[in-house]
């Protein structure tokens, strides 16, 4: 965690200057949300799924990201996550700690100051249910979340 974190006060002092309370926040949403994606890659394409979902609402905030969706689809995303769901290849912590680090530096860069102070708590909030609660009891426990985690995967027959 102190390697991602120094990693995440590296990213902001090299990003656009912001308040410094601002970029403060910004050091924890992002050394928070690569932990969240680690908790998250404990079941097949889940972190994937959770980038992908992250990087569509970015791009959709910023429409002249949207060009760049197509591509990220078919160069990255889409084939990681084909064989994450086939169970062929997984990210393991190293690949969703950059998922989790590039999700939060895209949500600094787009978030309004207050906005990066809110996400910074949801993301430590949900690393402290990940510890506690879990989420795959979370995602089990709500039948959306149950069903988009479930989505492409294959199914176990026994």
């Amino acid at each position: 965690m102190l390697v991602v974190g120094a990693c995440a006060a590296l990213a902001v002092t090299a990003l656009p200057v912001r308040h410094v309370w601002v970029r403060i926040a910004g050091v924890v949403l992002i050394a928070a949300c690569a932990n969240v994606w680690n908790g998250l890659d404990v079941r097949p394409g889940r972190a994937l799924k959770a980038f992908l979902l992250v990087a569509v609402c970015t791009a959709w905030a910023d429409r002249s990201l949207l060009p760049t969706l197509p591509g990220l689809l078919v160069l990255g995303v889409g084939p990681a996550l084909y064989l994450d769901l086939r169970e062929r290849a997984m990210l393991g912590d190293a690949g969703s700690n950059l998922l989790g680090f590039t999700a939060g530096v895209a949500l600094y860069l787009q978030l309004q100051g207050w906005a990066v102070a809110c996400a910074a708590a949801v993301a430590v909030t949900l690393n402290i249910l990940a510890d506690t609660v879990t989420f795959s009891r979370i995602i089990e426990a709500v039948p959306p979340l149950r069903w988009l985690d479930a989505l492409g995967r294959l199914r176990v027959t026994g």
